[in-house]
């Protein structure tokens, strides 16, 4: 019989540890800019809020959910510690929602245009959207309030409106004429 040969492992070398490096201490804050920083940020919400009322994530989505974004980065900035960084951010943001604002008075003309449009065309439901949209927008509108009654009653007049105008194919003036007069009414 053969003697057995006895096989050690070489010995396994272990890794080289990085030496522990510790976070990086958060930046002195400066409390008076950190505090005029919050103002602004609470009259950048205030503003957004107050855009937000009136649809603009409907009309402006691209630069208003930038100008959030924005806002976003500013908060997180500030939570770090860089006050600087975040009123960067936040006037970038302030700037986005300057230019939304900017954008209402033809958001408005838009939003008319196409209730008008939808309503001519006999659409209720696209027109009722739009004048509700326009309402959001300029709840003073007084062309918005008029529309959107007139597209609750379009539901009704329609009808009307198709009878008479079988009425009058089949030379039935006198059902046409009071058909015609109640789509007046």
């Amino acid at each position: 019989a053969l003697p057995k040969a006895t096989v050690t492992p070489p010995p396994v070398a272990k890794p080289a540890t990085a030496p522990a490096v510790a976070p990086a201490p958060k930046p002195a804050v400066d409390p008076a800019a950190l505090a005029q920083f919050n103002s602004e940020r609470a009259d950048f919400q205030k503003q957004a809020a107050a855009l937000a009322a009136r649809g603009a994530p409907a009309w402006d989505p691209a630069d208003f959910s930038a100008a959030q974004m924005q806002a976003a980065e500013a908060s997180g900035a500030a939570a770090a510690g860089g006050v600087p960084i975040a009123t960067q951010h936040l006037s970038q943001a302030e700037q986005l929602l300057a230019n939304v604002a900017q954008k209402v008075p033809q958001a408005l003309a838009a939003e008319l245009k196409a209730g008008d449009a939808a309503l001519a065309a006999g659409h209720q439901e696209q027109a009722s959207q739009a004048y509700a949209l326009a309402r959001r927008i300029d709840p003073g509108s007084r062309r918005a309030i008029e529309g959107a009654q007139r597209a609750r009653m379009l539901n009704g007049v329609l009808p009307l409106l198709t009878d008479a105008q079988k009425a009058e194919s089949a030379r039935n003036y006198s059902r046409a004429a009071q058909d015609y007069s109640q789509a007046l009414a």
